[in-house]
């Protein structure tokens, strides 16, 4: 009676817990999405579609070729100048691993796990060569360029482990621990620029800073933390009205204007001579 007791209050607990992360994530965005709008130059809205693989407790060496899946994701992406964007963005997918893919003692152990994460994410992205975002009119911007982005989020994830010969520590056995972690995702690409689209390449990794996004840490490695990467293609629509250069078109307008008033036109009699 006491244990059940303890655990409806522990389960009441991470509840609160992730309606209040839920809630600060969400108020984050709002203000980021805005303050970014506001001094924002170009915008685009966009879409990722790739692999996902994952490097934790159930996978030997940092990459395993037989447990790729698909991820998904969507992005809104602000450019504060050509060589600096940023983007918030959600990205989904399905992560696994099995010990049966290995030898030795991993083998032996019989562990396998099932993990779909869902995260969100604050991502600043350096153009190294600078890229074109004001369409035509500019020629000393790249329309290609690779990038570097680093990034801070949060994963929500829902995971499941069997095993076949070795029993679970009993803080994993009992999912004792919160479906969300902190992560920092940090990759790079390479994008290519049309007046209206950007296509792009990308691969970027999270760095976990929790041992249960595969749902086994007692059990496996518990002082390494897990990671999970996205690698795939983004196209991005730009959203508004283009602009032809690094200036808003305000500041186009105004400029033009003075330039026709200081303009000196010659004047001219009635004979046609110039006086």
């Amino acid at each position: 009676m006491a244990e059940k007791l303890l655990y409806n209050t522990l389960s009441s607990k991470l509840i609160n817990n992730y309606f209040n992360i839920m809630r600060t994530i969400f108020s984050t965005f709002l203000v980021l999405f805005f303050s970014l709008n506001l001094f924002s130059q170009e915008k685009e809205a966009g879409l990722f579609v790739g692999a996902t693989a994952f490097q934790g407790d159930l996978i030997e060496g940092s990459f395993d070729f037989n447990e790729l899946n698909i991820g998904v994701g969507a992005f809104y992406r602000f450019y504060t100048s050509p060589k600096f964007s940023f983007r918030l963005g959600v990205n989904a997918g399905i992560f696994t691993g099995d010990d049966a893919n290995h030898t030795g003692q991993r083998q032996e152990r019989g562990m396998s796990f099932e993990s779909s994460i869902i995260d969100a994410s604050a991502i600043a992205e350096w153009n190294i060569l600078g890229i074109n975002i004001y369409g035509e009119g500019d020629y000393n911007q790249n329309r290609l360029s690779p990038y570097l982005l680093l990034g801070i989020g949060g994963a929500f994830y829902d995971v499941s482990v069997t095993t076949s010969r070795v029993d679970l520590a009993p803080l994993d056995a009992n999912n004792e621990y919160p479906a969300f972690s902190l992560v920092i995702p940090m990759g790079l690409g390479v994008k290519y620029a049309t007046p209206r689209v950007t296509l792009g390449i990308e691969g970027s990794i999270r760095a976990g800073l929790s041992d249960y996004l595969d749902g086994v840490s007692k059990s496996g490695e518990p002082d390494n933390n897990d990671w999970y990467g996205f690698y795939g293609i983004n196209a991005a629509y730009r959203i508004g009205e283009i602009y032809t250069s690094s200036k808003p078109k305000a500041v186009d307008e105004f400029e033009a204007t003075e330039e026709e008033d200081d303009y000196e036109y010659d004047e001219y009699d009635d004979d046609g001579g110039k006086e």
